[in-house]
């Protein structure tokens, strides 16, 4: 049986998935892998977009900015990813981003760390730490 090999890179919109997201495209492109990007909507967002354009249109309004995002993060490299694959979840980010790596069969997860939280996260992110710990494959933290 013949396995493709899939990245899963989480994003957020800042600074740190934009990096964690070149290291994703690069590690893509030189593996031929498929590269999906995952943006995780808090809840009362959807509760929100109902009152306006439905739900419909705020993952379509997600996507959107996603493709954006991706083509400001890795500007002439971004036609170097041969499959890339937007999804946009809702939820808490970690169970989110484990659901979808299981899910898709992911063979990495890259993701950004901001550890801004409490001392016992200085150096990773608390979204970061619950996705290495109950990731069970390999996930490689930027900061």
């Amino acid at each position: 049986m013949n396995h493709s090999q899939s990245v899963l890179c989480p994003i957020d919109f800042s600074e740190s998935s934009c990096g964690a997201l070149r290291y994703a495209g690069t590690i893509a492109a030189h593996v031929g892998a498929q590269l999906t990007l995952l943006a995780v909507n808090d809840p009362l967002l959807g509760e929100a977009a109902e009152l306006t354009g439905g739900q419909a249109q705020l993952v379509d309004d997600t996507i959107r900015e996603m493709r954006k995002f991706y083509r400001q993060s890795l500007g002439d490299r971004a036609t170097e990813v041969g499959d890339v694959q937007f999804e946009v979840a809702s939820g808490k980010p970690a169970p989110e981003i484990l659901r979808v790596s299981r899910e898709r069969g992911c063979d990495l997860i890259v993701m950004a760390s901001h550890g801004r939280r409490a001392l016992g996260r200085l150096f990773l992110g608390s979204q970061a730490i619950e996705v290495l710990s109950h990731s069970k494959i390999p996930t490689l933290i930027v900061r």
